[in-house]
């Protein structure tokens, strides 16, 4: 691009590199907002990461002092729902525990001959 302003102003067609200046300054401004728009999506991700890494923390607290099974298997649920999202949000393109457990174990399971009630006891231990 530079080599195309350097000729035209040795030609002397002000129009011409007037032209190529606007062009080359559009392409950079384009360049620009796409920086901006990229360092603000890394920013959220970022926000939203933090966030989710709080919200395990604060999960893994009620875990520990929860005494119903039926509420401490809901909070479990929950859990690792939060779990799977922040694998999520940090590799992108990543299944999470839900592809994992839902497709890979089941695969397993399906060659080892086992029943669906088999599979989830053994993937509770």
């Amino acid at each position: 691009m530079a080599a195309l302003v350097g000729a035209l102003s040795l030609s002397g067609c002000a129009t011409t590199k007037r032209a190529v200046y606007l062009v080359v300054d559009h392409h950079v401004g384009m360049a620009r907002g796409a920086f901006d728009i990229l360092n603000g999506e890394a920013e959220a991700r970022e926000q939203r990461v933090t966030k989710l890494q709080a919200d395990l923390k604060q999960s893994r607290a009620a875990l520990q002092a929860e005494q119903d099974q039926d509420r401490l298997l809901a909070q479990l649920r929950q859990h690792v729902a939060l779990q799977d999202a922040l694998v999520a949000e940090m590799v992108p393109g990543h299944g999470g525990h839900a592809y994992h457990c839902g497709g890979h174990q089941q695969g397993h399971a399906e060659s080892e001959g086992e029943t669906p009630n088999e599979q989830q006891e053994r993937h509770q231990h």
